[in-house]
């Protein structure tokens, strides 16, 4: 969802940056220093099921995915 979009990765849970490095994201990527990682144009049905269980922590669901 939108509310992650105004977070630093420094403000976020060890937990919350575990599952986002989970779908691929990192301080870094966050941060637009690197390129947003592959799953961000994945569908839910191409994650994986640590992914889907990752994003599923986070908030998500096959809808807001």
């Amino acid at each position: 969802g939108s509310e992650w979009e105004a977070l630093d990765w420094s403000d976020m849970t060890a937990p919350q940056r575990d599952a986002w490095g989970v779908v691929g994201w990192s301080a870094e990527s966050w941060s637009g220093q690197k390129d947003s990682p592959a799953c961000e144009g994945k569908s839910w049905q191409s994650l994986s099921p640590k992914e889907r269980a990752a994003a599923t922590a986070l908030g998500f669901s096959a809808q807001t995915w």
